[in-house]
C-alpha cells in the first residue's frame, strides 16, 4: 500500500510541476529505488499519463546550496555557470534522455573546477546521488562541444538567451551509433580480408597435397612409359 501511495503523490508532484526526484521519495519512504521506479513506470503506463521530462535547471539551485559553500557569493556564481552549462549541454542535445541528476552532478563539477573551487568528483556524487561513472559521461559529451574550448572568461561573457538559437552537433547518441556502425564495418571488412587470406592458403595448401601425392604415385607405381626406341 506505501509503494503504491508514494508513486501517487509522485505523479501528483510531477503532473503539478513540483520538482522533487524519485530517490527523493525513495529516500523517505525507505522504498527501494527500483521497486518505485517499476511501480511508477507501470502506474503511468496503466492510466496513460503523459509527464514532461524534469528540467535539470530547476534542480541546480537545490544541489548547489548542499555544497555548503561558505560564501553565498561564490555559491551563487557556481550555480550561475552551471545554469548556462545546462544551457549549453541542451543546445547539443546532451540533456535528452537522460537522468537529470547526471546532467546537474556534470555541470556542478565542472562550474567548480571553473572557479577554481577544490571539489572531488565523489562529493559531487553523492549530492546528486548518482554515479561518478555517469557524471564522467556527461562530461566527456561536454567536453566533445565547442563550448568547453572557450576560456573561463568567455564562457562567462556567454549570451544565455541566444545559445539555444542554433544547434551546432549531433545528438551524442547519434554520434555513438555512427562510430559503432563505422567499428562494425571495419571489422567486416578485416573479418572477409582474412576469410580470402585463410581461402587462398587452403587452396594453395591442397593443390600443394595434390602434386605432393601426383608424384609420390608416379614414383612408386613403377609404371613408367614404353618407348619405341628400344
Amino acid at each position: 500500500m506505501l509503494l503504491v501511495i508514494t508513486t501517487i503523490i509522485y505523479v501528483l508532484c510531477r503532473i503539478n510541476k513540483i520538482h522533487y526526484l524519485l530517490l527523493d521519495f525513495s529516500e523517505v519512504s525507505k522504498i527501494n529505488l527500483y521497486r518505485l521506479g517499476t511501480c511508477f513506470l507501470d502506474f503511468i503506463q496503466l492510466f496513460q499519463i503523459e509527464l514532461q521530462v524534469i528540467d535539470p535547471s530547476l534542480l541546480i539551485k537545490r544541489f548547489c546550496n548542499k555544497l555548503e559553500i561558505n560564501s553565498m557569493e561564490k555559491s551563487n556564481e557556481i550555480c550561475r555557470i552551471a545554469l548556462k552549462i545546462i544551457q549549453c549541454m541542451k543546445k547539443d542535445w546532451i540533456c535528452e534522455g537522460r537522468n537529470p541528476s547526471g546532467v546537474c552532478g556534470a555541470a556542478i563539477y565542472i562550474s567548480l573546477v571553473l572557479n577554481n573551487y577544490q571539489c572531488n568528483l565523489d562529493i559531487v556524487s553523492d549530492i546528486v546521488k548518482i554515479n561518478k561513472e555517469t557524471i564522467m559521461k556527461r562530461i566527456n559529451e561536454f567536453k566533445e562541444t565547442s563550448y568547453s574550448k572557450l576560456t573561463k572568461d568567455d564562457f562567462v561573457k556567454l549570451d544565455i538567451n541566444k545559445i539555444l538559437q542554433n544547434t551546432e552537433r549531433d545528438p551524442p547518441i547519434f554520434i555513438t551509433n555512427q562510430i559503432k556502425d563505422g567499428e562494425k564495418e571495419r571489422e567486416n571488412k578485416i573479418s572477409n580480408c582474412i576469410r580470402s587470406i585463410c581461402y587462398v592458403l587452403r587452396f594453395q595448401m591442397e593443390k600443394q597435397r595434390e602434386n605432393k601425392n601426383l608424384h609420390r604415385t608416379w614414383n612408386t607405381s613403377g609404371d613408367y612409359p614404353s618407348c619405341s626406341c628400344y
